[in-house]
């Protein structure tokens, strides 16, 4: 890998955009890095994306964390490439012996304009025969099943800001829903869902041993700070019973 100048990883859709890493050598022989959204448009017209971001390049026993915000469009000129660190320092402590470099990336759409030209799924009356529940928003109803679907329509409400959809999602999940405690941990953290956030506090108090090993220090990144300090009060009491 030593000879390559340009690194790049396959394509991966999230809420229905193909996102693209690139990590490049630059003419002071220092990698920086390029998070790319390929949006499909038939037109000139402008899009852009802001997004809270996440890169972790992980080594055998180390990684390199850089977070910050970024501005995502197709009418800005601004260099799109941000410095990682030295090139051989790259090569030498993060890429393995298989010649295999890991990048981990988790990002967090914070406003988008532009980019749905069309709908992802069909949502629209065609599908009502086949759904249990309704969402209205901005005079576009969406038939939908429960089950499947209530993560992408949080997605939905919170970028049109409409908290009567973000209620009714959290009310399913608080009353109804059977996903694991980690799935919903991680959306009352996301949205801040409050009476699911509660719920989730009250779960994590009443956790055996089993159960709070499910739940990783790994995925606690990101959880909301009152959730998180639950989940690391809970872990010391039980080890504290079965030490």
């Amino acid at each position: 890998m030593d000879s390559l100048s340009l690194i790049t990883s396959g394509p991966q859709e999230h809420f229905g955009v193909q996102w693209i890493i690139f990590i490049s050598r630059n003419v002071e022989n220092c990698a920086s890095m390029c998070l790319e959204p390929e949006i499909m448009t038939t037109d000139d017209e402008p899009w852009w994306i802001i997004a809270d971001f996440q890169v972790k390049v992980i080594g055998s026993n180390r990684y390199y964390l850089k977070e910050g915000s970024k501005r995502f469009t197709n009418f800005e000129s601004d260099d799109k490439f941000w410095p990682l660190m030295g090139w051989n320092k790259l090569m030498d402590d993060y890429v393995n012996e298989e010649d295999k470099l890991t990048v981990e990336v988790k990002i967090r759409i914070v406003k988008m304009s532009g980019v749905y030209k069309q709908n992802l799924r069909c949502f629209d009356e065609t599908m009502k025969l086949f759904s249990d529940l309704m969402f209205e928003v901005q005079d576009v109803k969406f038939y939908v099943a429960k089950l499947t679907t209530v993560e992408g329509i949080l997605f939905v409400a919170d970028i049109y800001n409409t908290p009567i959809v973000t209620g009714k999602c959290e009310k399913f999940l608080w009353k109804k829903s059977q996903r694991c405690a980690s799935k919903l941990i991680e959306l009352s953290s996301r949205y801040s869902l409050e009476k699911l956030k509660t719920n989730c506090i009250s779960a994590i108090e009443h956790m055996d041993v089993p159960q709070i090993l499910e739940l990783t220090t790994e995925d606690s990144e990101n959880w909301d700070a009152e959730i998180k300090d639950k989940f690391e009060k809970r872990l010391i009491e039980l080890g504290n019973i079965y030490s």
